[in-house]
């Protein structure tokens, strides 16, 4: 509307001299004036009723009226001149309007159709005059592009609407998908209180049976690999809490130097059982004249390698699992092996994608998958920069794989500690405890009888007050930070610490990201986080019992 009709004036110009064009183009940018300070009302303010929409939209298409007779302003002005060159211009710049209003004004039919049939009447109606020799040609020429022109705007509008509508779904689609994923890591991190009772309860009562029961040569076994799984389940609720981190961007990938033979030693703990269950032998395969190393975040790598643990034995209706570990050159690749139904060529591409399941069925008593293992596999080994694949052959079975780095072994690899005779580990004592869960608080009575503490045991603010003004005097208090019936533990203990300045206070919380926690540290306080490990738990007992 600016630069067109002035080339058209000039053009004019050069054959004419007509006073009435030299109107037109002011005429023209004026018009174009008016339709962005409507454009920009529009834009800034938008009908809000009903009434508004209709006077707007009556509004609109007058406009259009009045621009489509601006543009064919110059057909009645040059009506009697014979400038055969100009007029062709002149129409073919109509034509070329019309198109256009095709493409952008399509979404309002009805203002398209006023603009365009304003334009095309008068070009009709002055063909006659203007090509007096070759008017029908023209008129029939003019009518065939308007009806093409017009079932152009209804595609036009009818695939911008598809348009609309598929970008609306993706929207709602991709906001699901995130609140979904809120609501999940909101459901961890609350319920992570809820996970971890039973394994601290479990964690102790083990260290109970094993002080209790030390000298039994038949017990200590037993005993031990009951801790080696707390410890394992443990892991495996943090990995969980480290992924749903990682998952919504709050996760940074802390790189330790792992042993590998450390990594494959939780293979069996945690799958003997359901590859058994399954009917499936389960092996390992690591280096023997070596110890592989590697640098990684040992969450997420634990988190991939179990994953594909847990596919495989899944999938597997027969046979078994091999899970190795192998050189290759200055790079690990950890290898679960499988001898299920395999996977084809085409269904390989897409299967680390979320909800992507191969078509492969589970094993009886497995349960239906989701197609999320792998997703995580893929989620993991990129937040730790490694490389992930997997071979496969129809009816022989899959390996799926990940490759790291090879890391240089640490320099004095600490022993693991031996336990302590029962004797050493003796506590007398008095210590205070409030915990309202009963499964933990009989844990809590097991470990200290097997120390030789003397303990009392509180479940709200009122019993543990009690107790003090019975005249029970404590060396130790230890309170959990969540409480039935909203009672805060931290208040609790600062409360406690009142009546008595010497016993030392030790808070206890699932919850990582407690603000408690920062005041608990700067008030001089101990917090352990649940599951407590019971020699950092004997050794804090110790120092303020013995002081």
């Amino acid at each position: 509307m600016l630069t067109l009709p002035t080339l058209l004036w000039w053009l004019h110009r050069h054959y004419s001299g007509a006073p009435l064009m030299d109107a037109w183009v002011p005429l023209m940018w004026l018009l174009a004036g008016a339709m962005l300070l409507v454009l920009h009302h529009l834009r800034v303010d938008p009908p809000g009723t009903d009434k508004a929409d209709r006077r707007w939209r009556a509004g609109l298409m007058l406009l259009a009226v009045l621009v489509g007779l601006g543009w064919a302003a110059p057909v009645p002005i040059t009506l009697h001149e014979r400038l055969p060159l100009f007029h062709l211009v002149l129409y073919a710049s109509l034509c070329a309007v019309t198109s256009s209003g095709a493409m952008y004004l399509s979404l309002l039919p009805a203002m398209f159709l006023c603009f365009s049939g304003s334009v095309m009447a008068v070009a009709l109606a002055g063909a006659y005059w203007i090509f007096p020799q070759d008017w029908p040609f023209m008129v029939a020429a003019l009518l065939l592009f308007l009806g093409v022109t017009v079932r152009h705007a209804r595609q036009n509008r009818r695939f911008i609407e598809r348009q609309l509508a598929l970008e609306e779904g993706y929207r709602e689609m991709s906001e699901r998908a995130a609140q979904a994923l809120l609501e999940k890591n909101h459901f961890l991190n609350a319920a992570s209180h809820d996970l971890r009772q039973p394994v601290h309860a479990m964690r102790m009562a083990v260290e109970a049976g094993l002080q209790l029961h030390g000298q039994d040569a038949r017990l200590i076994p037993l005993l031990e690999h009951l801790e080696q799984c707390g410890q394992s389940i443990h892991f495996m609720l943090e990995s969980l809490l480290d992924l749903a981190r990682a998952e919504s961007g709050h996760h940074t990938a802390q790189p330790q130097t792992l042993s590998v033979d450390a990594l494959m030693a939780d293979v069996p703990v945690l799958f003997s059982a359901p590859a058994r269950a399954n009917g499936l032998a389960l092996r390992l395969r690591a280096p023997r004249r070596e110890t592989l190393h590697v640098r990684t975040d040992p969450a997420l790598l634990r988190q991939a390698l179990f994953n594909l643990v847990q596919n495989a034995i899944r999938y597997t209706p027969r046979g078994g699992v091999l899970v190795a570990a192998r050189r290759r050159g200055t790079a690990l690749q950890l290898q679960v092996w499988d001898t299920g139904v395999g996977i084809a060529a085409p269904e390989q591409a897409g299967l680390f994608a979320p909800f992507e399941r191969g078509p492969a069925t589970a094993a009886p008593g497995q349960g239906a998958a989701h197609g999320l293992g792998l997703a995580v596999v893929a989620r993991s080994a990129m937040l730790m920069g490694a490389v992930y694949g997997v071979r496969s052959r129809p009816g022989r079975g899959s390996c799926f794989w990940l490759q790291l780095p090879l890391a240089e072994a640490p320099a004095a690899p600490a022993r693991p500690p031996q336990r302590a005779p029962a004797e050493a580990r003796h506590l007398p004592g008095h210590c205070l405890v409030v915990e309202d869960e009963p499964h933990v608080v009989r844990a809590w009575r097991m470990l200290f009888e097997a120390w030789g503490t003397t303990a009392r045991f509180a479940d709200g603010v009122d019993m543990a007050h009690r107790h003090l003004d019975e005249g029970f005097r404590p060396q130790a208090l230890v309170c959990d930070l969540r409480l039935r019936g909203g009672d805060n533990g931290w208040q609790l203990l600062q409360s406690l610490a009142a009546r008595c300045p010497d016993a030392g206070c030790l808070l206890i919380s699932a919850d990582l990201s407690a603000p408690e926690i920062g005041e608990a540290d700067d008030f001089g306080c101990l917090v352990l986080h649940k599951p407590v490990e019971p020699d950092a738990l004997h050794r804090a007992l110790r120092a303020w019992m013995h002081a």
